[in-house]
């Protein structure tokens, strides 16, 4: 590689490492410019779109790369996770992924991903078998046994799973922590509450140890943004009406807030459309909005129409027909003040729920890094709290435009709990089929989703009670 060659690589992996996206496209595609032959580079290319939520150039790049590539396997599988997580297209990632498996039966990625894949659609037993292939080929594949451990219905065989595994003790620090956390929640549907908070509490140290200094959590950082952003939205903005302000519909909240079922339940309405976690809105605030909140108040209406229209053609990509298209991405509860900025008309759904049963579930769950407040119980209570000052004061500016979901509420009687949702979209409440086939689940919530109504997690830290004293301390309880 040339010496200019070099250099811009080294530009677009800095720009990468810092999730600069736009940047990151921008030298990659100077690079495929000069080097347009190579495989490698394209598929770097792709990596960097996708990260810039160019879906459909992500998908061209990653065939550009195949053509150049003689273990194409890799970009067929980075072309499946795009069409099943950013798309929604389940047929046609999974035709990817089987002409990955096809080329190289052996290559794990592929297998894994088809399980994932199967998990979404509700297709327990294949994604089973798709686990199992992974750990005939890679006996020490962590995340493989920590489903097959999530998907054992006899929590008592996902444990014995587990434990097994565990005894090799040859796991990274990282593996460790995720066979943990499946033997911890195996552990806690066998209702063995303590053994199940030992075992959480030593993954989510493992996962502090682990996390990048960028994203640890900073209370006082924390509580800075929350001043800011009720300072930078102090009234509803005043903006100009953009056109199909009420077909994106915004659900947030805490994660663990049941977001997945109300997301899951409003689709059953012949208008509403579930695309799940999408990612345009944090994009938007990190990529093209810094300094951000503000940034905000000083944007063009040419700027905000062209954020808009960003927007909107995700939505399209996703459910190009739809009148009104769910957006789950629950903390976007930060940027409520951005939304309806962008869509003045747009409805929020708060999802709610008692914050010490999101507590104990969050604390239960490995997030990925950027939930920074997660592995702690401490910071936990800290980061519901500087949820209730924002979302008291979002509730104030803009009123009934926001409406609140409340879990317990939905699982007693769900058509009755989101008849005020539909009715703010203008739809009919009584158009809400219960009986309706639910769509792909992309969440962690899938399988619980998918289950019949129950109140069975209502109350669920109350089996933790003597180990929630941090949470409730700083929830002032």
């Amino acid at each position: 590689m040339k010496e200019d060659e070099t250099d811009l690589a080294t530009l677009a992996m800095r720009a990468l490492s810092e999730a600069r996206m736009t940047d990151a496209v921008r030298h990659f595609r100077e690079i495929v410019r000069l080097i347009p032959d190579s495989g490698a580079n394209w598929f770097n290319l792709g990596f960097a779109l996708r990260g810039a939520r160019d879906f459909d150039g992500a998908l061209t790049a990653y065939a550009r790369s195949i053509e150049f590539d003689d273990r194409p396997e890799g970009a067929l599988v980075n072309r499946a996770v795009i069409l099943k997580d950013d798309l929604g297209r389940m047929d046609e990632a999974e035709a990817e992924l089987r002409r990955a498996i096809e080329l190289a039966p052996r290559f794990v990625p592929a297998l894994f991903n088809l399980g994932l894949l199967h998990e979404v659609v509700g297709r327990r037993e294949e994604a089973r078998a798709n686990y199992r292939e992974v750990v005939a080929i890679d006996p020490l594949h962590a995340q493989a046994h920590a489903r097959l451990a999530a998907l054992e219905e006899d929590p008592q065989r996902g444990i014995a799973h587990v434990v097994g595994v565990l005894r090799t003790g040859r796991f990274s620090q990282e593996d460790a922590a995720d066979l943990e956390f499946a033997l911890a929640n195996a552990l806690d549907r066998a209702g063995r509450y303590d053994e199940a908070f030992m075992v959480v509490t030593r993954a989510n140290e493992r996962k502090t140890k682990l996390r990048r200094p960028e994203f640890r959590y900073d209370p006082a950082a924390h509580e800075r943004l929350i001043d800011a952003l009720i300072a930078a939205f102090p009234t509803a903005p005043i903006v100009s009406p953009g056109r199909g302000d009420q077909r994106p519909v915004f659900i947030c909240g805490m994660f663990r807030s049941g977001s997945t079922v109300t997301e899951q339940w409003l689709a059953r309405h012949p208008q509403v459309v579930a695309a799940g976690e999408l990612e345009m809105i944090p994009l938007f605030v990190r990529e093209r909005l810094q300094p951000y909140p503000k940034s905000v108040a000083s944007l063009s209406e040419g700027s905000l129409r062209r954020l808009r229209a960003d927007y909107l053609k995700v939505l399209d990509r996703v459910a190009p027909d739809a009148p009104h298209v769910t957006d789950k991405r629950c903390d976007n509860f930060l940027h409520i003040g951005l939304i309806k900025t962008l869509f003045p008309d747009a409805v929020i759904v708060h999802t709610a729920r008692d914050e010490l049963d999101i507590a104990l579930s969050t604390y239960f769950l490995d997030f990925a890094e950027p939930i920074s407040y997660s592995t702690s119980l401490p910071d936990i209570g800290h980061y519901l709290i500087q949820y209730r000052r924002l979302m008291a004061h979002w509730e104030r500016v803009f009123g009934e435009s926001i409406v609140r979901v409340d879990y317990e509420a939905l699982v007693r009687d769900p058509q009755a709990t989101l008849a005020p949702v539909l009715r703010a979209l203008s739809l009919d409440p009584d158009q809400l089929d219960a009986a309706a086939a639910m769509g792909a689940i992309r969440t962690p919530s899938a399988w619980a989703a998918r289950k019949q109504l129950h109140g069975g997690s209502i109350g669920r830290w109350r089996n933790y009670a003597k180990h929630m004293g941090p949470v409730r301390q700083a929830l002032g309880m």
